[in-house]
C-alpha cells in the first residue's frame, strides 16, 4: 500500500527482563484454576458474574443469566451492543485514535483508494502479514502457518487487518465488517493450535498481541452488524474478559521495565475498561492503567520528550501512540481534568521533540531499531488540536499542506539535544535545506545498534549519506550482520570491528550554533578500549552547504587499523583530490590529503513503503590508516547540482589545522586537540575560524576560548571561556 506507514509494524519481545513463566508466578496467572477459568476457557457463569448486571440496559441480560440461558443472554447483550452508543474514535494508519470525522478529513480520495485496495486483498485472504511476504489462503486463514520467528508473533498483532475496518467507514458497506467478524472467529477457533516459536513466549498471551490486536478487535465490533450470532458475541466477550483480566494481574504484579512492551499492555487495559464498562473491574482496570501510565511518563521519556529506547519513529511513535490514545479516551469520557494535563504536559514534549528532529523531507532519523520512514503530518495535525501546538508552518514547507502556509515556523533551526544525545544541524526550515543528524548516544537496551557518534546528511530534498537503518523485519538475515553492525554506520571503526556499545559513551561534548557556524564535538574512550584506542569526532557547519568532520584518533597498538566510513546514495567516483557522486546531484567528499580508501556495497532502508526499492544498495567509502601512535581523519562534504558545481581547495597546514579555499574566499579552521599550536596562532579555544576575503580577515569565530593572538594581534580577550565573534 503506497506511503501507507505501518508505525506499529516492528514490535518484538527483545532484551525482556523477565520470561514469561516467571513474570505468571508473580501473579494469578500462575494458577492453573485461574488461568483456564478467567483467561482461556471462560464458562459462562464466571463471564456473566464478571459483568455489572445491574449497569443501565442490561436488565433482561440479568434476568436470562438467573435462568441460565446463556444463549439468550448472548442475543440480548447483541441487541444491546448494536444499539449502544458507541465512542467516535476510529484508529487510522499510524495507530492515532481520532474521530471518524477526522479520519474523512484527513485521508483524501487516493489515500481512500490505497485502503480500498488493500482491504478487497483481505476479502480473498491474501494478507501481507510481517515485512512484505503475502500470504494466499483458500476459505480460511492459516494461524499457525510459516510466517517467520518474529513473523507469526508480528502476523498475530492483525497491523494487516485495518484496511477492512476502515473501507467500512469509507463507503458504509457491511461487507467489510462481516469478513472481519469471519477472521476473528477463524483466529479464535485456532489460538490455541498456534505453535510457539519461542517456547517462554506464548503468542496468544503476551502484551504486545493482547495491546495490539485487540485495538483491532474493538473498533471493527463497534461496527453495526445485526448478522452477529449469539455465538460470535460470546467469543467476543470472552476474548475481552480474558484479554482485561491476564492484562490486569500482570500489569499490576510485575515490576517496571523500560520495555515497550509493558506500555502497550497498559493501554490496552485502559481501553478495554473504557469500551466495556459493563464488566465489573472496568474502573480498576482504567484507574490502574492511569497509574501505571504516569510511571512510565516519568521513567521512559525524558524531559525532551524521548524515549528510553531512543529509536524516535518505531518505538517512541509506538509508545507515543500508547499514552496519546489513552489519553485521547480518557477525554471523551471526561476523566479527571487535573490527572490529564499531567499527561498532556509530558505527551507535548515528544511532539516538539520530533519537530527538532524531522528532516527536510519529513524522514523521523533513523537510528537504532528504527525504519527510515517518513513521520506522518498526522502527529502534529493532531497536536494542533489536542494540545493548541502552534508554530507549525513546517506542515507546510516539508510536507507541502497549503491550508498551514500562513503558520509560523519553528523558532530554531539547529539544535543541541543532550538528554536524548542528538545534535541536529540545518540551515533552515524547506524541504531543499541542507541537514545533518548526529547520533551520541550511549546503550539503550536491546534495540540498540552497535555506533555512536555518526551521523545522517540530507541535501537537495533527499536522503545522500545514511546509515542503514534495518531491514523490513527482525527475520532479515542482515539485521544482525549488517544493520546493527558497525561498519554499516557513518562512524570511526577499529580492526572492523564491532563496537562494544554497552561500554561506549561520549563525553566532553561542547556545542555552539549561530548564524553562521554549526559545532559539535565529543570523544569515546570506553567502545573500543579493548584495543586501547580513543577518539574523537569534531563536526563543523559553515553555513550553508560544507560540513568539516574531523577525526582524531589515539592508538596504543601500531597493528590497530582504523577506518573512517561513509555511506552514501548513488553511484560514487574518485576524482582529482576528490569524490563525487556521478550523476546531475549528490555529494561531494573532499579530504586534505590522499588517504588509504576501499569503495564497497551496503544495504539500507532509505524509505518504508513495504516494496523491492525500499531497500538499496548504497556505496561505501572508507578511508583507512595503521600503525600510527596518533591518526587523524579530515573530510569535507557538500552538495552539488550540475549547475551549482564548486570545487574546493582543501589543505592540512599541520596537524588539526586546515585551509579551504575558492577563488577569493579563504575559510582557516584550528581543531585544538592539545596538539601543538602553528606559530603564529595563540588560543585555548577548541576551535577556530577565520574567514577571509582576498586575503584580509572579515570574521573570526572561536569555540569555548577565551582569548585568540594571530601573528602576534590579540582579536579577542574575555574573562571566561565562551563562543566569541569577531
Amino acid at each position: 500500500m503506497k506511503k501507507i506507514i505501518y508505525l506499529s509494524f516492528l514490535l518484538l519481545f527483545i532484551g525482556n527482563i523477565f520470561s514469561q513463566e516467571s513474570k505468571l508466578k508473580l501473579s494469578k496467572l500462575g494458577d492453573p484454576k485461574y488461568f483456564e477459568n478467567y483467561v482461556k476457557y471462560i464458562p459462562d457463569e464466571i463471564l456473566f458474574e464478571s459483568m455489572n448486571l445491574d449497569y443501565k440496559g442490561l436488565e433482561k441480560i440479568k434476568k436470562y443469566v438467573e435462568e441460565k440461558n446463556f444463549q439468550k443472554a448472548y442475543e440480548e447483550w447483541g441487541k444491546y451492543w448494536n444499539s449502544k452508543e458507541k465512542l467516535d474514535v476510529i484508529a487510522d494508519l499510524n495507530d492515532h485514535f481520532i474521530s471518524k470525522s477526522d479520519f474523512l478529513e484527513r485521508y483524501n480520495e487516493n489515500k481512500r483508494k490505497e485502503i480500498l485496495i488493500e482491504a478487497e486483498k483481505l476479502l480473498n485472504n491474501e494478507i501481507m502479514g510481517w515485512g512484505k511476504t503475502v500470504f494466499k489462503f483458500g476459505d480460511v486463514i492459516d494461524f499457525n502457518a510459516n510466517y517467520g520467528d518474529s513473523g507469526k508473533y508480528g502476523f498475530h498483532y492483525f497491523i494487516w487487518s485495518r484496511p477492512l475496518y476502515l473501507s467500512r467507514l469509507i463507503t458504509k458497506d457491511k461487507k467489510y465488517t462481516d469478513k472481519y467478524d469471519q477472521i476473528f472467529s477463524q483466529w479464535y477457533d485456532q489460538r490455541y493450535r498456534v505453535s510457539y516459536v519461542y517456547p517462554e513466549w506464548n503468542n496468544i498471551y503476551y502484551e504486545l498481541g493482547l495491546g495490539m490486536r485487540n485495538i483491532y478487535f474493538i473498533f471493527n465490533y463497534c461496527d453495526y452488524n445485526e448478522n452477529r450470532s449469539w455465538i460470535f458475541h460470546e467469543k467476543f466477550l470472552k476474548t475481552m474478559l480474558g484479554s482485561g483480566n491476564w492484562l490486569y494481574q500482570m500489569i499490576k504484579n510485575e515490576p517496571y521495565t523500560y520495555e515497550n512492551r509493558q506500555l502497550v499492555a497498559i493501554s490496552m487495559l485502559g481501553m478495554l475498561g473504557i469500551y466495556f464498562p459493563e464488566f465489573v473491574d472496568s474502573k480498576l482496570w482504567v484507574d490502574l492503567a492511569y497509574e501505571k501510565t504516569l510511571e512510565h511518563l516519568e521513567k521512559d521519556f525524558f524531559e525532551d520528550g524521548s524515549n528510553i529506547e531512543r529509536s524516535p519513529n518505531n518505538y517512541t511513535v509506538l509508545t507515543y501512540n500508547c499514552i496519546r490514545n489513552f489519553y485521547y479516551l480518557l477525554k471523551l469520557v471526561n476523566y479527571d481534568e487535573n490527572k490529564l494535563i499531567v499527561m498532556k504536559d509530558k505527551l507535548v514534549r515528544t511532539i516538539n521533540y520530533w519537530i527538532k528532529l524531522i528532516a527536510p523531507n519529513g524522514d523521523m532519523f533513523a537510528t537504532n531499531d528504527c525504519q527510515r520512514t517518513k513521520l506522518s503530518p498526522n502527529f502534529f495535525i493532531d497536536a494542533i488540536k489536542l494540545y493548541g501546538l502552534k508554530d507549525v508552518g513546517f506542515l507546510y514547507t516539508i510536507y507541502g499542506l497549503k491550508e498551514y502556509s500562513n503558520y509560523a515556523l519553528p523558532k530554531f533551526t539547529s539544535v543541541n539535544l543532550p538528554i536524548s544525545s542528538y545534535a541536529i544541524m540545518r540551515t533552515d526550515w524547506n524541504k531543499s535545506a541542507n541537514y545533518m543528524a548526529i547520533n551520541y548516544g550511549s546503550y539503550s537496551g536491546g534495540h540498540s545498534h552497535y555506533d555512536i557518534l555518526s551521523f545522517d546528511i540530507y541535501a537537495l530534498g533527499k536522503s545522500q549519506l545514511i546509515e542503514a537503518s534495518m531491514g523490513w523485519t527482525y527475520d532479515d538475515t542482515l539485521h544482525s550482520k549488517w544493520y546493527k553492525n558497525s561498519l554499516s554506520h557513518n562512524m570511526i571503526v577499529i580492526n572492523d570491528s564491532t563496537l562494544d556499545k554497552k561500554s561506549a559513551m561520549v563525553e566532553n561534548t561542547y556545542w555552539m550554533s549561530n548564524d553562521k557556524y554549526d559545532f559539535f564535538t565529543g570523544e569515546d574512550n570506553k567502545g573500543y578500549s579493548r584495543f586501547r584506542v580513543s577518539y574523537s569526532r569534531d563536526f563543523l557547519f559553515l553555513k550553508p552547504n560544507k560540513w568539516i568532520i574531523y577525526d582524531y584518533i589515539k592508538s596504543s597498538s601500531p597493528k590497530n587499523q582504523i577506518s573512517t566510513n561513509f555511506h552514501l546514495r548513488g553511484k560514487v567516483q574518485k576524482y582529482n583530490g576528490y569524490f563525487k557522486n556521478i550523476g546531475d546531484s549528490g555529494l561531494v567528499l573532499v579530504t586534505p590529503q590522499n588517504y588509504s580508501y576501499l569503495l564497497g556495497k551496503g544495504k539500507a532502508m532509505i524509505k518504508n513503503e513495504k516494496k523491492e526499492d525500499d531497500i538499496e544498495e548504497l556505496e561505501w567509502l572508507r578511508f583507512f590508516k595503521e600503525g600510527e601512535d596518533v591518526n587523524s581523519f579530515c573530510t569535507l562534504i557538500y552538495p552539488f547540482t550540475n549547475e551549482s558545481f564548486e570545487e574546493y581547495n582543501f589543505k592540512e597546514i599541520n596537524n588539526g589545522f586546515f585551509i579551504i579555499s575558492k577563488n577569493d574566499t579563504t575559510w582557516e579552521v584550528f581543531f585544538n586537540k592539545g596538539n601543538i599550536l602553528p606559530d603564529n596562532i595563540l588560543t585555548d579555544a577548541r576551535c577556530i575560524i577565520i574567514l577571509k576575503k582576498n586575503n584580509k580577515i572579515v570574521n573570526i569565530q572561536i569555540i569555548d576560548g577565551s582569548y585568540l593572538t594571530l601573528n602576534g594581534k590579540e582579536y579577542i580577550k574575555e574573562n571566561k571561556k565562551g563562543d566569541y565573534e569577531k
